[in-house]
């Protein structure tokens, strides 16, 4: 004999609709009650004090949504203003590095070419193509790396000492670095080394002085 099984149908008693503001019109469950209210009070609460609540709650919504918006405004003036301010510093350090180029003496620039180069990307080295960097005694910048079908990029940091004797490749990957000392006369001569940065490039780095026209040999 076949047992027939009653079925239960969730309570639905709790999720009574209510008539609010056009914009506030809830058809379900309420996920909570307005400005915090209890349940229990809420329970006790008539039509006209449920609405009063919801229009109380829609103020106090819009308010927190105009400071947000002001304060989003606040912000992208702030960033504006910060990134101003880092584009003139880039811009007169850019004029002073120029202006240091220019009255350069024999010594104080120093060239490099990198060949056999490969990119690390995707676990695998990528052919690079070969590429050159000058930078002066207490300089420091970032050289940007592809691959050489561009599909990969990276950057290093490039520093010399002030006494122009001391060069330094740095991945901004890792805390790796590779430093290369010479005296003057041995750049003069040229110098190689090979470089491998963990995670970044590897390759053979030559090195020299960058003749400038005021030298007189």
């Amino acid at each position: 004999m076949l047992q027939h099984k009653r079925i239960r149908f969730p309570n639905t008693s709790l999720c009574k609709p209510f008539y609010l503001l056009p914009a506030l019109v809830l058809t379900g469950c309420l996920a909570s009650n307005p400005l915090q209210i209890p349940d229990e009070e809420w329970a006790m609460m008539n039509t006209s004090q449920r609405q009063s609540a919801y229009e109380k709650q829609a103020e106090l919504d819009k308010a927190r949504a105009i400071r947000q918006a002001e304060q989003a405004r606040w912000q992208r003036k702030q960033d504006a203003l910060q990134a101003a301010q880092a584009a003139e510093q880039a811009q007169q350090q850019a004029w002073r590095l120029e202006q240091r180029r220019q009255s350069a003496v024999y010594g104080e620039v120093v060239q490099c070419v990198v060949e056999q180069a490969a990119l690390w990307a995707r676990k695998i080295w990528r052919p690079m193509s070969p590429f050159s960097f000058e930078v002066m005694a207490g300089e420091r910048l970032e050289l940007p790396l592809q691959a050489k079908d561009r599909r990969y990029h990276k950057q290093i940091s490039v520093s010399l000492d002030r006494s122009g004797q001391r060069l330094q490749l740095c991945s901004d990957y890792s805390d790796h670095c590779n430093t290369m000392v010479a005296t003057t006369r041995e750049l003069k001569q040229g110098r190689r080394q090979e470089i491998g940065l963990n995670s970044t490039v590897r390759g053979m780095m030559r090195c020299d002085l960058k003749p400038l026209p005021r030298y007189r040999y």
